[in-house]
């Protein structure tokens, strides 16, 4: 017999008296597998022994059978070969006397490995003998309560482990008709004293309802059990009014179309539970019909959806919420205006659950909706009662207003909008709060509507945000007026006076760093949201707003280096979204100015940990106007390279150096006359970059295509240069090689990358290049590689962008080289490739075969 203590001693808080208890188990264990299950078993068993001792030797068994019931055969068949024959029935009796014990623990265990039993024997066999012999102890037991209980413990346990997938679905199959029959009898239980025996069968039902899809299939097994669980209505319990909700709520995706005979009862039985108010019934019923609505909205879309494509529709709607129209708005619009207290502690109650049904109601019958609540809430909204009442009115208002019910409320909006100012003005905390919300939603759908009082409004809003009472939804609707300035300038007017607020609200409040990060955002929305009446006052207000944030930054000795890292990550967005709006309505004294705030944007964060964000935010900036400059700057540019270097060299962080390359060779093509005396340096540290033993592949993509860059222009050392870089292409084009299996998705979409890289580069060097006759003599040792190269592409890669590249360097190379000609006129796949090509619907790739093919004749 296993010692009790050495069960308790595994967990000691004394860590080597645990691994003491561990080996001596193990050791036992090793003696007799069987036996010491059944040992642990019958302590388990066992009423007598302490309720701590009971429960780890279920633990330890569950934990045993736990490994045996993994996917693995070799674990399968030991188990069978530890308890095999007429042994296991000894286990089994354990398992079962422990059912009807009078610790809950024990039930519970018991339950547990039960389920893990019936798991191997579906893995091993395909069928469960411990399925049987519950349904032998079932009527032996003659259907005991305490029994009963823990056979559908057993089985909710078993649907857990089905949908956490460690058995599959098909093989539950084999079992589910006899576990439904067992759940089904304990439901459709008449006496009262087995009434929590029925709850526990409609928790086994709702748990396992979407696992036994193919028995609901069944016509005659769906009818039963549809009517076994509407027959339960006449149960005066709440908590099983919830269980039958929870059930119909579950089934109306898969089975809407059976429900209609059953929703006369269930309206009845909603309408009996709500004006209840029972706590745990009434959010399954409200959700029920939320389903329903959202159900027969989605029905309507696909019928209309099917009409205007000419074909049949697969579902019909039942307009059941048209049905339960002329009762349950009212009665969820009473919910709402509920004076209660108790309502305000949790984030979901009656109050949520029925604001969310109403709005769901109002998309699916909004014209019945608003008649029937309407004048209601109109009334409601002239007088001032309580803070609860008031809230309630803005939710319910809320609620029929989001989505269509803004079309058919538009007249009424300016009405409303006159309340919800006085609630700025004068209401409590919590009423300016949800007011907030209300006015977000109306700005959503009816912006314009706001005309009239938008200044009223905006310094109310401005108001509550910057006192000490901060309102998480002005920020939402101030965020909603400024996307508004992008909907055909509706509030451009007014564009001067916000962005004016929201400067001098970040000014104010610099040292409070949530309303300085919400202010920011503010300001990279309107900036983002202007339109092109503003660029005047953006590009002679913006200068003002750079020496003024220098100030700030400098002044700010009681910020933390992380916020104040924050705040230039900020800023620089800001400036990167001001930049492309400004596009080319901008000179050298702007251009000036906004790089010397980047400067000093770049040095002020060089103190903070996360230096790597403001690098990578300020190269973006540096990138975007490398890109929209005319030539003229480049004076004010090139005092960066030093800062672009040092980003490219840092290789340990892909993003920075591959942003900081790409950038230099924006910068060597576009200014390629101003650039030359930088290009030696600049190819030297490349170069060292690419020999780099430590550099990553993702990195050598960017370095290609910015040899490229280089390469395009006419550098009086470009032959000299090509035979210095020709090894770096050779080698990266054929170390690139594709594995015919990888799980490794980056590695098979860098080598990609490179492939593409590297025929960019070509096509570029040899596109915008004129070759004397002596130098093309020379040529065809520095492209010799290319053709192999072009062969390998074809072989491995199909990609369509890929094709592409070297059919247009097929055609480079024989217009500039004409011993490629030959070559290629001998090489089979160059004409299986120009076959394909024949039939090839993309009009880009068919041009460039016919400018390829010419250049075999020219």
């Amino acid at each position: 017999m296993i010692p009790s203590e050495l069960i308790l001693s595994i967990q000691h808080p004394n860590s080597k008296i645990r691994k003491n208890a561990e080996i001596a188990l193990n050791r036992i264990e090793k003696m007799n597998k069987y036996m010491f299950l059944f040992e642990l078993s019958d302590i388990l068993a066992n009423e007598n022994s302490k309720s701590e001792i009971r429960t780890m030797s279920g633990i330890l068994i569950k934990n045993k059978i736990g490994f045996f019931s993994q996917k693995k055969k070799k674990n399968i068949k030991k188990w069978f070969q530890t308890v095999k024959n007429l042994k296991k029935k000894g286990i089994e009796k354990n398992l079962f006397k422990s059912f009807s014990s009078f610790s809950e623990n024990a039930r519970k265990i018991s339950a547990q490995i039960v389920a893990r039993i019936i798991q191997i024997e579906l893995l091993g066999c395909k069928e469960s003998g411990m399925i049987v012999s519950l349904k032998k102890l079932l009527k032996s037991s003659n259907f005991e309560k305490t029994i009963f209980h823990s056979v559908l413990k057993s089985i909710q346990y078993l649907y857990q482990d089905v949908e956490s997938e460690k058995i599959s679905v098909n093989l539950f199959k084999n079992i589910s008709v006899d576990i439904l029959r067992i759940v089904l009898y304990a439901i459709n239980q008449t006496s009262e004293e087995l009434s929590q025996l029925k709850i526990e069968g409609l928790n086994a039902l709702n748990d396992g309802i979407r696992i036994i899809g193919d028995i609901l299939n069944n016509t005659d097994y769906k009818e039963f059990i549809f009517n076994s669980v509407i027959n339960q209505i006449h149960v005066s319990t709440e908590v099983v009014r919830k269980l039958i909700f929870e059930f119909f709520d579950k089934t109306i995706n898969d089975y809407y179309f059976c429900l209609e005979k059953y929703i006369p009862l269930l309206f009845e039985m909603t309408i009996f539970t709500l004006r209840c108010q029972e706590e745990h019934a009434s959010p399954h019923a409200i959700e029920f019909w939320s389903s329903i609505s959202e159900k027969e909205y989605e029905i309507s879309i696909n019928n209309y959806q099917a009409a205007h494509e000419g074909r049949s529709s697969t579902e019909y709607s039942f307009f059941l919420t048209e049905k339960a129209g002329d009762h349950l708005p009212i009665l969820l619009y009473s919910i709402i205006m509920e004076k209660k207290e108790n309502f305000e502690s949790d984030e979901w109650n009656f109050r949520t659950a029925a604001g969310s049904c109403l709005n769901l109601i109002s998309q699916t019958i909004p014209l019945l909706v608003i008649k029937q609540i309407f004048p209601f809430l109109v009334s409601d909204m002239k007088t001032y009662h309580n803070s609860l009442e008031e809230e309630g009115k803005m939710l319910t208002f809320g609620a029929i207003f989001d989505g269509l019910g803004s079309k058919i409320l538009y007249q009424t909006v300016h009405q409303i909008l006159h309340t919800l100012i006085l609630n700025l003005e004068n209401s409590d905390f919590k009423i300016r709060n949800v007011t907030s919300w209300l006015i977000g939603k109306i700005e959503s759908f009816t912006p314009y509507s706001l005309r009239e009082i938008i200044t009223r409004l905006v310094r109310l809003l401005f108001k509550n945000v910057i006192d000490d009472q901060i309102i998480d939804f002005a920020y939402y609707s101030l965020n909603r007026i400024l996307i508004s300035f992008g909907k055909e300038g509706i509030l451009d007017w007014c564009y001067e006076g916000i962005f004016f607020i929201i400067s001098k609200s970040i000014w104010i409040n610099f040292d409070q760093k949530k309303k300085v990060h919400e202010f920011l955002e503010m300001l990279c929305l309107v900036t983002m949201a202007s339109s092109i009446r503003q660029k005047a006052y953006v590009y002679s207000v913006i200068p003002f707003v750079f020496s003024k944030f220098k100030e700030l930054i400098y002044c700010s000795g009681n910020i933390s280096p992380f916020e104040l890292q924050t705040i230039q990550i900020h800023l620089c967005r800001f400036l990167n979204i001001t930049i492309q709006k400004l596009c080319q309505k901008i000179n050298s004294v702007f251009i000036q100015q906004f790089l010397e705030f980047l400067s000093f944007l770049s040095s002020a964060g060089k103190s903070s940990e996360a230096e790597w964000f403001i690098e990578e935010e300020t190269i973006i900036c540096i990138g975007i106007i490398t890109n929209m400059c005319e030539k003229k700057f480049f004076f004010l540019l090139k005092r960066w390279f030093p800062f672009l270097l040092n980003g490219a060299v840092n290789i340990e962080d892909f993003q920075i150096s591959s942003l900081s390359i790409t950038i230099l060779g924006d910068l060597l093509r576009i200014f390629s006359k101003e650039t030359v005396p930088f290009v030696p340096k600049i190819i030297d540290i490349i170069s060292g970059i690419f020999k780099n033993s430590r550099i990553k592949w993702n990195i050598k993509s960017p370095i290609i295509e910015f040899l490229g860059d280089i390469l395009v222009s006419k550098y009086s050392y470009w032959f000299d240069f090509m035979k210095f870089i020709t090894p770096f292409f050779c080698s990266t084009a054929f170390l690139a090689k594709d594995p015919l299996v990888s799980d490794d998705i980056d590695f098979f979409d860098n080598n990609l990358q490179i492939k593409e890289s590297l025929g960019d580069s070509m096509t570029s060097i040899l596109s915008n290049y004129c070759f004397h006759e002596y130098e093309k003599k020379n040529l065809i040792n520095i492209f010799g590689w290319v053709d192999n190269f072009l062969y390998k592409i074809i072989l491995e890669n199909r990609n369509e962008r890929l094709i592409t590249i070297c059919i247009g360097l097929i055609g480079d190379l024989n217009k500039n080289i004409l011993a490629f000609k030959s070559i290629f006129l001998n090489q089979k796949w160059v004409h299986q490739l120009m076959f394909e090509g024949k039939h090839t619907k993309e009009e880009k790739i068919e041009t460039l075969l016919t400018w390829t093919r010419s250049s075999f004749v020219n």
